[in-house]
């Protein structure tokens, strides 16, 4: 591809990115496309590493994220995903907990259906025994006030978006060996 040709298809890549900014960031941002493409990056693949890492409807500036992204790039191949999620791309598509967790949710349930109510008492304190159980000391911690923000998923770094992949994953395993501990009371 000719560089006149890179620039085009930087330019037309930048102006369809989620999010809204303005004329000079997307110039700022151009440039940054070209050297991704130039290391090997396919546009499909970088779409779908940019769109993965911004949550727009939560930032502000998302010029600011795609500026850091792009240029803070891995390796092309190491962001390959062989069988992407629908809901979440940059993610394969087996191994997605929040889809998991939700067809699990759905699982077995008619349309009709009302939501679940409640959790009783008796299965609260079977889920903190449980947890004391297992030597996790949860406690909740102190309330969070109108002007407290938590940082959006797109500006966690990888050690802590891991760690919060892990604890879902745990959590999300607790629940499930709740359920069935429920479950089998019941029947």
């Amino acid at each position: 591809m000719t560089t006149a040709v890179q620039r085009k298809a930087a330019t037309d890549f930048v102006a369809n990115l989620p999010g809204r900014f303005g004329p000079a960031a997307s110039r700022s941002l151009v440039p940054l496309v070209v050297a991704a493409m130039t290391a090997g990056w396919t546009l499909s693949e970088l779409r779908r590493y940019l769109v993965a890492r911004c949550d727009v409807s939560v930032v502000r500036q998302p010029e600011v994220i795609y500026r850091r992204d792009l240029g803070d790039l891995p390796s092309p191949q190491a962001c390959k995903v062989e069988d992407p999620c629908l809901q979440h791309p940059s993610r394969e598509a087996a191994a997605c907990l929040p889809c998991r967790a939700a067809a699990q949710e759905q699982h077995g349930r008619a349309d009709d259906e009302r939501e679940p109510q409640a959790p009783s008492s008796e299965t609260i304190a079977a889920m903190r025994q449980r947890l004391s159980e297992s030597g996790d000391d949860w406690t909740p911690g102190p309330a969070r006030t109108p002007r407290q923000r938590r940082k959006p998923p797109a500006e966690l770094d990888a050690e802590q978006a891991a760690a919060v992949e892990e604890a879902r994953a745990k959590y999300l395993a607790q629940l499930e060996e709740m359920a069935a501990l429920e479950s089998s009371a019941t029947a």
